[in-house]
């Protein structure tokens, strides 16, 4: 199976209309930022909000914000660094991880000169050691894993460690923000289809269309919501998730290409769990970046907001 990112390079933006999606989320990842400066006010602690640790070395000006209320930011998955840019111009410092070659070179390119802002090469379970000793090291303030990224783990046990790698690179009371399609809506209504995204350009007309393929029993298909606890459970059977990209010249004829990739269908349940294995607790999940309260059946989105160490769930 080839590297669905990989292939798409520069045409994943075409997917995505980045002004008014980021628009949307803003307003939820600074509410989420500013309880955590309010959290540290309060306690008035050495581990304060934007505090460097880690390496000797002192960041330049390109990769580290000078502002006293920026925070240390962790943009796992990435992808073309338009979040990662965004919070890095708002002030905070920020470090964009994707494994994805081209897609970090278009991120690259896309945001040249932008202060606060720096991109690894690095997929969960490969960030501790690709950001130790280097200037994008955490401990960081919140970490981000959005744009349903998280289901690219191999199985629940890959997911505990994954989301178990990423508490240990937030600072004590940080926090974890997360964001994967509604797989308890999903996997129960057995949806296969997606929908499509179209965009024009000077050269060119494309045509995005995303389905998921099922693994041939459906009973070997276990809803997220369905594990309550990880041992010895039997493991949510992955998705193949296709992307087929059509692009017509001006005049020509339509060409197409297709890419997939593994995704672990995450739901509700089995994400909590993961998280308090991993060492979260505070566990708040959402229906959407609205704040509304997560509903297996009508949600969209699964959002989950989880602090590394602190009160219990709620």
């Amino acid at each position: 199976m080839s590297n669905l990112y990989d292939s798409l390079g520069s045409r994943y933006d075409l997917m995505v209309e980045w002004s008014g999606r980021i628009a949307r989320e803003s307003p939820f990842f600074e509410s989420v930022f500013a309880e955590l400066r309010q959290s540290a006010a309060r306690k008035g602690s050495s581990d304060r909000p934007g505090a460097i640790s880690g390496p000797d070395e002192a960041p330049d000006d390109d990769t580290a914000s000078q502002s006293p209320t920026g925070l240390r930011v962790l943009d796992v998955g990435c992808g073309t660094g338009w979040h990662a840019a965004h919070f890095a111009r708002l002030g905070h410092t920020v470090v964009g991880a994707d494994p994805s070659v081209e897609l970090l070179r278009v991120a690259r390119h896309e945001h040249a000169g932008v202060a606060g802002l720096t991109f690894v090469e690095a997929g969960l379970g490969q960030l501790g050691l690709a950001l130790a000793n280097t200037v994008a090291a955490g401990p960081f303030d919140a970490i981000m894993c959005i744009g349903n990224t998280l289901p690219h783990v191999a199985s629940p046990a890959a997911l505990v460690a994954a989301l178990a790698e990423l508490r240990g690179l937030l600072r004590p009371g940080g926090r974890l923000v997360l964001q994967v399609l509604n797989y308890d809506k999903i996997v129960a209504g057995h949806i296969r289809f997606l929908g499509t995204s179209t965009r024009d350009t000077p050269i060119a007309e494309h045509l995005f269309f995303r389905f998921y393929d099922y693994p041939p029993e459906p009973s070997d298909v276990v809803l997220g919501n369905a594990i309550g606890t990880l041992a010895g459970a039997r493991a949510p059977a992955r998705l193949v998730f296709n992307v087929v990209s059509f692009e017509r010249a001006p005049g020509g004829q339509w060409r197409f290409q297709a890419e997939s990739a593994l995704l672990l269908p995450i739901g509700a349940e089995l994400l909590a769990e993961s998280l308090r294995e991993a060492g979260f607790s505070d566990i708040r999940q959402l229906g959407s970046y609205a704040g509304e309260p997560f509903s297996p059946g009508q949600s969209s989105d699964l959002v989950a907001v989880a602090t590394a160490g602190g009160a219990s769930e709620r």
